[in-house]
């Protein structure tokens, strides 16, 4: 135990009785400058004022396991934050450069207190872990960025208000999430709010969001920019919007699964948006400009619409293998429109979802048989085929003459 400094041996209350802020800032303080992990014991500690967080620092609680009900009095180790913003940085961050840490924390519970808002704020995590660990009631765990291997895996967000991860509030020019792993995390909104949106990144690169459970959102996971990016095996469930996303390059979106995306489900909501009671839900909305994406595998079960894609500039793209269980809801509607700005708008668009079904009636053809639609699928004797580089080809690949 000579590597763990105590937060007791500096006077904090694992009771919950006093404040214990200035025993975890001289715990935390005097582990950074020995080298050493801070150690939180079983208890309730109660936070009046905001900490300090140097960067490099290991911080370890004693629990090992949550209870799924979200019962943090079953928790070992509980820290209530009555403070707007809990960890703050040794050098103040700002929304033009915020503080650049290295930390590894796991096993600790937070709950908010009577003003607890932000957990960690204006951070820039990098090499960091965050594992293991329950937020509830808070509205933003993490306002800032990450980058460096930061892998956020195996947590419990529970009645987040606003977003789990947020980077909106920084500068424009480093809004970003990159070479990071948010991983096997359950994630749940404040059904009380209307606009949760729980993971909101503006731009990602070089991620991969896997095998997370995220229910009662807004947006489940909102990506306005990025490249390289896998969101693969996760569960989106009561969301409004699944995954929102615009200007992606080089993403991969594949095994999700959409669930009880309905508006037959807003009445959980204690105050719903008109958008949402009106407009049908959407697991995979695509909003514009996107280059090298492939959809693979996604299912939708009680989902209005699995994907959207709306907005111009689209190419190279594929999609094939989603299923939607209900087949009188859509698997993909197509809104798209053509930026003739765009070099190449509409190019090499394989989607297998619209090939090759068939269709009742056929859209006005000026007298034709066959009508363009997408500059890659064309109606042909009541059905879709493919234009193979000038070639009609039907399911099997067959030529259509």
């Amino acid at each position: 135990m000579e590597h763990l400094v105590s937060v007791t041996d500096f006077g904090a209350d694992p009771t919950g009785g006093n404040d214990s802020s200035t025993a975890f800032q001289n715990a935390i303080d005097y582990a950074f400058s020995t080298k050493r992990k801070v150690y939180i014991p079983t208890g309730k500690y109660l936070i009046n004022q905001s900490l300090v967080l140097p960067d490099k620092l290991t911080i370890i609680g004693e629990n090992r396991f949550f209870y799924g009900g979200g019962d943090m009095n079953l928790c070992s180790t509980l820290i209530v934050s009555n403070v707007s913003k809990l960890f703050v940085g040794k050098t103040a961050g700002s929304a033009t450069t915020p503080f650049l840490c290295r930390l590894h924390l796991e096993h600790v519970a937070f709950n908010r207190g009577s003003k607890g808002s932000i957990v960690f704020d204006l951070f820039q995590f990098s090499d960091t872990t965050i594992t293991h660990n329950f937020f509830r009631d808070f509205d933003i765990v993490l306002n800032g960025k990450a980058s460096g291997l930061t892998k956020i895996e195996k947590n419990y967000f529970l009645n987040i208000r606003q977003s789990v991860i947020t980077t909106s509030n920084l500068d424009t020019r480093i809004q970003s999430f990159t070479d990071g792993y948010i991983e096997n995390n359950y994630i749940s909104g404040a059904l009380k709010n209307n606009n949760v949106k729980l993971l909101d990144i503006k731009y990602a690169n070089m991620t991969v969001i896997s095998r997370n459970f995220i229910e009662f959102a807004y947006w489940g996971l909102n990506c306005n920019s990025g490249s390289g990016v896998t969101i693969s095996d996760n569960i989106f469930d009561y969301c409004f919007v699944g995954l929102r996303l615009s200007q992606l390059g080089g993403f991969t979106i594949q095994g999700n699964h959409y669930t009880h995306t309905n508006t037959t489900h807003v009445s959980r909501w204690i105050s719903p948006t008109i958008e949402m009671q009106t407009t049908e839900w959407t697991g995979i909305h695509l909003r514009s400009y996107t280059n090298s994406l492939s959809i693979v595998g996604n299912v939708a079960y009680d989902c209005q619409r699995l994907i959207l894609m709306d907005g111009v500039g689209y190419k190279n793209i594929k999609s094939f293998g989603n299923i939607q269980h209900n087949s009188d809801n859509h698997v993909i509607e197509m809104r798209r429109s053509v930026d003739s700005n765009y070099i190449d708008d509409g190019k090499d668009l394989r989607i297998e979802e619209l090939n090759y079904q068939t269709v009742t009636s056929l859209p006005a053809t000026s007298g034709r048989d066959i009508e363009t639609f997408d500059g890659n699928l064309l109606y042909f004797q009541g059905k879709l085929v493919r234009n193979d580089n000038g070639v009609f080809r039907d399911m099997m690949g067959g030529i259509v003459s």
